[in-house]
């Protein structure tokens, strides 16, 4: 029993990701920075929506002029997107970007050409029905080849209002 009670105190403990004593994690939620066009009520069957996040690598998210490209050396950002009814049932066609390990998770990477870190898809309505996307607390995470989450940002869906749900019905 002692065993048992010292391995779920000290478990926890292992398992929790630590930053050495030079690593700052900065953490912001910066409304509007998803953008979903066209937005409409109803949509038919078959129609094209975009989706599309664009973060500067120089911007003031985290206090004026942060460069992360510089700050962090990473070639690429990481988004959870909580509105998996979006994406089960209907195609993805990525534009900039890709798909990461998991359904809800995506790959975005840096372009030179822009100096942004972009992720740009459109998808294709397949899935008749109503859909009611919670848009806040979708996660950026900018930590790839650091030890620990420099920069961190929470965002919400461009032209919505609290509490973020973006509402339509695709029909046939």
């Amino acid at each position: 029993m002692k065993n048992i009670l010292k391995a779920l105190i000290i478990l926890p403990l292992l398992l929790s990701a630590t930053c050495e004593d030079d690593c700052t994690t900065n953490n912001q939620f910066v409304e509007d920075l998803i953008e979903v066009y066209p937005q409409g009520n109803i949509y038919e069957q078959g129609d094209i929506i975009t989706l599309q996040l664009v973060i500067p690598s120089l911007n003031d998210y985290f206090g004026e002029g942060t460069n992360l490209l510089e700050s962090t050396n990473d070639i690429e950002a990481e988004v959870i997107l909580r509105f998996d009814d979006l994406f089960s049932g209907n195609e993805l066609t990525f534009i900039r970007g890709e798909q990461g390990t998991h359904q809800n998770k995506f790959i975005i990477p840096y372009y030179e050409d822009s100096d942004s870190y972009e992720l740009i898809f459109q998808v294709t309505l397949n899935k008749l029905g109503y859909y009611s996307i919670h848009s806040s607390s979708n996660d950026i995470s900018f930590s790839h080849l650091n030890s620990c989450n420099d920069f961190h940002l929470e965002t919400t869906i461009s032209g919505l209002v609290p509490p973020y749900d973006l509402t339509f019905s695709v029909i046939e």
